[in-house]
């Protein structure tokens, strides 16, 4: 694909935008809820294909897809995102009534990340349910979600269909990712230096939405239900650990046995979620690792081909997570001390899963949101956000939206 390809696909997404716009909102978020019901039933054409497709695609097994889609898409349906609309739009507004005005750009162009098919998804979905055509570059780890998805809506309406357009191209062909740029608005997710690289050659008064990079940990207090370890492995093992909510390092409060407990639960894991594909530097920092963790004298668990690796350190000191389940498991003596732990990751927390802490669940709970976690539940549901999780602690369609007051 070349610039000249990029500037014609967003071309012809402005005009689809314009047809788009002359519909009624109210029309198009049906077709767009339709759509996320067709996401949710697991014997829908899309689902098949996914299950189908994904695993060989992103790397996952065939068990961890269909497990990850049951339960992350379990929550999402037509009135999830109706409610999301009403929420954060506002029913008047959205319908073009009453003292406030609200749209989306002529063209939205999305920058997709990641081997999961949830963010990519909903990338799309945002811009579209704002009647904002978009240009999708696909992430090099999952070349098949925006695709098929694009491919669902035309199937059920040609011209909601038409206002997406994807372009593949490598990410560091300059000419391309200009012109891809040249949208009203960017939505990009990614790490930390492609938000950075992107943000700086966007021109204003274009708008930048970003995502970077995040991670998410498990707490575990003295009250914790024997059953705990299972539930947070089954959140670590969903998604292989690649997702900003897959737990990477779990805090226990007087749990010395948590770590041998949550070895054991990731060996059961393997047997009915396989874990999938793992590049060779990222096992190859999995076994860097946990024999550093050994030469400091942590006690290691790890199976012998080495499918997942549970660290129980002495203390609560930061280092590398080489993901694909590799969890370390830290001490901390109190909640006071675990607060101070995670202070430094609060600008990358996405969420946290507690449990245990019985009636100091809620000051603990503020206290991650304050440092910046943007969903908080109970271990073994880290991989089910509702629809209208505040991802980077912002709304899902706000960020994409333009408000007028009409005095």
């Amino acid at each position: 694909m070349t610039a000249r390809d990029v500037s014609e696909a967003l071309a012809r997404a402005r005009t689809a935008g314009e047809a788009l716009r002359a519909r009624p909102a109210e029309q198009v978020l049906d077709l767009l809820a339709a759509a996320v019901d067709r996401l949710a039933d697991p014997s829908s054409a899309i689902r098949t294909a996914f299950a189908d497709e994904l695993p060989e695609a992103t790397g996952f097994s065939p068990e961890t897809v269909r497990e990850g889609l049951t339960r992350a898409l379990g929550a999402w349906n037509g009135d999830a995102l109706r409610d999301l609309v009403e929420r954060e739009l506002g029913r008047d507004a959205f319908r073009g009534r009453g003292p406030r005005a609200v749209g989306g750009f002529a063209t939205t162009a999305t920058i997709l990340a990641g081997a999961l098919p949830m963010p990519t998804l909903l990338d799309l979905l945002a811009p579209l349910v704002l009647r904002s055509p978009v240009v999708a570059k696909p992430s090099q780890h999952d070349p098949i979600t925006a695709g098929r998805f694009r491919r669902d809506l035309a199937d059920a309406d040609p011209e909601l269909g038409a206002a997406v357009e994807i372009v593949a191209f490598p990410s560091d062909d300059a000419d391309c990712v200009a012109a891809l740029l040249e949208a009203d608005c960017v939505l990009v997710t990614g790490s930390d230096a492609t938000v950075t690289a992107v943000t700086a050659r966007v021109a204003p008064p274009r708008r930048v939405v970003t995502h970077g990079h995040k991670l998410s940990i498990a707490a575990v207090g003295l009250q914790a239900e024997p059953d705990v370890a299972e539930r947070i492995a089954r959140d670590v093992a969903l998604w292989d650990q690649l997702g900003c909510l897959s737990p990477i390092a779990v805090y226990a409060v007087g749990g010395a046995e948590l770590a041998e407990a949550l070895a054991d639960a990731l060996a059961e894991a393997e047997a009915h979620c396989p874990r999938g594909r793992v590049p060779p530097e990222a096992a190859n920092a999995a076994v860097s690792e946990a024999d550093q963790a050994r030469m400091r004298g942590a006690r290691v668990w790890a199976d012998t081909a080495g499918r997942f690796t549970v660290v129980r350190e002495a203390d609560t000191h930061w280092r590398p997570a080489p993901l694909h389940r590799f969890v370390r498991v830290h001490p901390v003596p109190d909640i006071a001390s675990l607060i101070d732990a995670l202070r430094p990751l609060g600008p990358f927390l996405a969420g946290a899963a507690l449990e245990g802490f019985g009636p100091a669940t809620r000051e603990l709970s503020l206290a991650c949101a304050g440092l910046g976690a943007s969903r908080i539940c109970a271990p073994g549901r880290m991989q089910e956000p509702p629809l209208s999780w505040c991802r980077g602690n912002r709304g899902v369609l706000t960020p994409l939206a333009r408000f007028t007051d009409l005095d």
